[in-house]
């Protein structure tokens, strides 16, 4: 049975009336409505017609095959991701400011030279409460990649919001726990690393503070697809921690390879599926998508384009709703086992140097990978977003470049930040 597909703005209304007509066909015993029930409502599986017809089908009954028909557990989780706050939304949108303007960027870019005149085409994009906006600024070289909003880029180190955004969507369903064991979600003889008896949780893989490395040792400088699911696990049942779980902030992609094993594990799918499922798919990316196969995908493998970047930035801004505002909303306001406030699959900054709530702080990640270089990044008290991609060739000065490219999305974020200096990461 095909999995049926919600649109972006759902109307809770219409599908109550779906399922009471559904209630009515039932009970008239309507053939395709009888299929349904038994396709989809695990009470009725491998009964005859006639026994379906006869059941005591009531309105629950209805909701429930109408809610699995969506990819839903229950009645009450379809409920759940439809019941979006409008006055919320309203309130978030009423409070935002304004992106530059394209002309702004555009002489930003031209004044900077952040254009890469080695090979590169710069593309921003911007959102704000008004809409999404693309500026591109190419090089004048002819051999240079040509690049627009629509360009896939390898999003590198951008993928790992959207594994965040995952766990967090799993988390609200209410199958898995931010303080779960990851181990709970891996097959059997798999061996995770503890530290003094303590045991790596979601939350740890998630905020980067599992004591886990980068990379396994051997792999750096190899191309990521070379690593395996096997040799992770490998690595893992030897590994030894070399300082306390939640003692260090550290990016790990071993980490969130990890976590993106455990989601697929705890889903019975693969990550690829799962992510589009659950987060692409409900944020209409059509064009987003993983690279590969391998378990480091979760953490570097999305491919994507600044405009549908755009639609995720604008959905973690709340300026367009979906299904998965609710979750959206939760994942801003979770909070570790001490009560600190978290920003899950983010690096946080704030300009003024304060970080607690209402202050001005950005939230971002940037990358390198196959010669794109990306910056990813929004300011929710502000509710701007801005993605920045040098699309391009592998040439000397691509760290320098990565600086370029990151500094100028902290600049466009606010405008305090120097567009050329070396940023200080936090």
């Amino acid at each position: 049975m095909d999995t049926r597909r919600l649109p972006t703005h759902p109307d809770l209304d219409q599908y109550k009336k779906q399922a009471k007509d559904l209630l009515k066909q039932l009970q008239s015993g309507v053939p395709d409505a009888v299929r349904r029930l038994q396709q989809s409502h695990p009470r009725f599986k491998g009964l005859s017609d006639a026994n379906a017809r006869i059941a005591a089908c009531v309105l629950a009954d209805a909701q429930l095959v109408v809610a699995r028909e969506h990819g839903f557990s229950s009645w009450a989780a379809f409920k759940r991701r439809i019941q979006v706050s409008a006055r919320a939304l309203e309130d978030a949108v009423s409070r935002r400011g304004a992106a530059p303007s394209n002309d702004g960027v555009r002489e930003l870019l031209l004044r900077q030279r952040v254009g890469d005149p080695l090979g590169a085409g710069l593309v921003v994009g911007l959102v704000d409460a008004h809409g999404r906006r693309v500026v591109t600024l190419d090089t004048s070289r002819a051999d240079a990649k040509a690049s627009d909003g629509d360009t896939l880029f390898g999003a590198s180190l951008a993928t790992l919001p959207f594994t965040a955004l995952l766990l967090a969507d799993m988390v609200q369903d209410g199958g898995m726990a931010w303080t779960d064991p990851v181990s709970m979600h891996l097959p059997a003889g798999v061996t995770v690393p503890q530290r003094h008896g303590r045991s790596i949780t979601l939350l740890d893989l998630a905020l980067h503070r599992s004591g886990l490395p980068v990379l396994p040792p051997g792999f750096q400088g190899r191309p990521f697809a070379d690593l395996t699911v096997e040799n992770l696990y490998a690595f893992l049942a030897t590994y030894e921690l070399s300082r306390d779980i939640d003692a260090k902030t550290e990016i790990s992609l071993v980490g969130y390879g990890l976590l993106g094993l455990a989601l697929a594990y705890r889903a019975c799918e693969d990550f690829s599926t799962l992510l589009r499922r659950r987060v692409l798919a409900p944020l209409e990316m059509r064009e987003t998508r993983l690279a590969g196969d391998g378990p480091l995908d979760s953490a570097v493998g999305l491919r994507s384009t600044v405009r549908e970047i755009l639609k995720f930035l604008g959905a973690m801004l709340g300026h367009t709703g979906s299904l998965l505002t609710a979750t959206i909303q939760q994942l801003q306001r979770t909070r570790d086992p001490r009560g600190r406030e978290r920003r899950i699959g983010w690096m946080t900054f704030s300009v003024d140097g304060v970080f607690m709530p209402g202050g001005r702080d950005i939230m971002w990640v940037d990358g390198m990978l196959g010669g794109d270089r990306t910056f990813v990044g929004f300011a929710p008290r502000d509710g701007i977003g801005v993605v920045t991609v040098a699309i391009g060739s592998v040439r000397p000065g691509g760290l320098a470049r990565l600086n370029a490219a990151q500094n100028l999305g902290l600049h466009l974020l606010d405008p305090r930040w120097p567009a050329l200096d070396t940023p200080v990461a936090t």
